[in-house]
């Protein structure tokens, strides 16, 4: 048995307010490098393990590019597809008995029977387990079990609620932030808002039973645990930080193909790549720099942050920046100043030299570093914050405190203040 384990599509996200669902746009392209992939391996079926869309109301560019995708699959193998935290469980699964007759098997909410898709092939039969992304509360409700407090009791009470025949091959497909004991999944940039809530420990939960469980949440593909645990991971970068400083673009990234031999038989797994129509980069220097290497470097079509660390910030930075990628069709969707701690060091070793107060020297850095923009209460709250962090470290301050002081006077430029 063979089938394509996605998760993560994110119809509708936008990167630094670049829509990527526009037409003829990222996430389209990555969809015809899917269907082509269908086309060529001719998988039993294809699993999306959630978060179809970016939010609960996607907008009308966002649903059209899943329908069509959705259709598409379906004309060629059958289409397993659960609900998300950024889904909304009743659009998913709308209409999920007619589309169940078109291949498309739909599961939106959680139900006392789990939804299953029975599939068969040369060594038997093998199980598709459909369980949308849940709270406990909503598993207490729909088990009418009291006891049930952490996402773990409830996902075990759940699995445990079903007739699950352990003598064929069973497949689980579920979109939680799944752990192995103690040991968290590495997260990427696009999930910040996740980590030390929801787990769920697959031991603990009775994962061991399936033959291979395909998971979605974590945007980084990993196993978590056994092989057979698997975050198949978002088919695109959703932030700078999944790409790296020195990576282009999402080449990591690809098509999880899943292959089931017999009962207790290892799973095979491996990954047709793919790649992105606006590989990711970032750039970071001063803007003399960046522009001048600009001009010879040949990268082109791709979406850049930019990271500038002119000590004075050059007037119109973005139209210029701008200006030179654009000859190359690329677009800008961050822009951001930095701090370095060197610049920082020097303040903190001078202002001790004077005798002078370092919230003071912070003060005129601030205002040599934006001469036209008096500080408002937020930069100067921020600079007494960084000059008590650095005071705290004494007279030689460590790196540590250096970078923290760092990141919080570059707080007003990334909040939009170079941009």
């Amino acid at each position: 048995m063979k089938f394509f384990h996605l998760a993560d599509l994110h119809f509708g996200k936008q990167l630094g307010g670049i829509p990527l669902s526009e037409k003829d746009g990222s996430q389209e392209y990555w969809c015809r490098q899917c269907l082509a992939a269908v086309e060529a391996e001719r998988p039993d079926c294809v699993l999306i393990a959630g978060d179809v869309f970016d939010r609960s109301q996607p907008g009308a560019e966002a649903r059209a590019l899943a329908s069509w995708f959705l259709t598409e699959l379906a004309g060629r193998t059958k289409v397993l597809m659960i609900a998300g935290n950024h889904d909304s469980g009743e659009n998913v699964g709308y209409l999920s008995g007619l589309l169940k007759k078109q291949g498309l098997y739909a599961a939106g909410r959680i139900e006392r029977a789990l939804p299953r898709v029975e599939l068969e092939d040369g060594f038997g039969k093998v199980v598709f387990w459909l369980m949308p992304y849940f709270f406990p509360l909503l598993v207490k409700e729909t088990l009418s079990e009291e006891n049930l407090r952490t996402y773990t009791e409830a996902a075990a009470a759940l699995l445990g609620a079903q007739e699950i025949d352990e003598g064929v091959r069973n497949v689980l497909v579920a979109h939680q932030f799944v752990t192995d004991g103690e040991t968290e999944p590495e997260r990427g940039g696009s999930e910040t808002s996740i980590g030390g809530i929801g787990q769920i420990d697959a031991g603990k939960a009775g994962f061991g039973i399936f033959d291979y469980v395909a998971l979605g949440h974590i945007h980084r593909p990993q196993k978590v645990g056994r092989d057979t645990v698997r975050y198949a991971g978002a088919p695109l970068c959703y932030h700078f930080s999944e790409a790296g400083e020195t990576d282009e673009g999402n080449g990591r990234l690809g098509i999880l193909v899943v292959e089931l031999g017999a009962k207790g038989e290892a799973v095979r797994l491996r990954r047709i790549g793919t790649a992105p129509l606006h590989p990711l980069r970032t750039i970071r220097g001063r803007l003399s720099d960046i522009l001048e290497a600009e001009r010879t470097d040949p990268r082109r079509n791709e979406y850049v942050r930019v990271l500038l660390e002119d000590e004075i910030l050059p007037q119109n930075a973005r139209e210029s920046l701008e200006a030179a990628l654009a000859e190359k069709g690329s677009r800008i969707a961050e822009l951001q100043r930095i701090f370095n701690r060197s610049a920082l060091a020097d303040t903190a070793e001078k202002a001790a030299q004077e005798d002078k107060p370092l919230a003071e020297a912070f003060f005129e850095y601030y205002e040599e570093q934006y001469p036209d923009r008096p500080m408002d209460e937020d930069e100067q709250r921020i600079a007494l914050e960084a000059a008590a962090l650095l005071e705290e470290a004494g007279g030689a301050p460590d790196e540590a405190a250096l970078d923290r002081a760092a990141q919080l006077l570059a707080e007003r430029a990334g909040e939009g203040g170079a941009a």
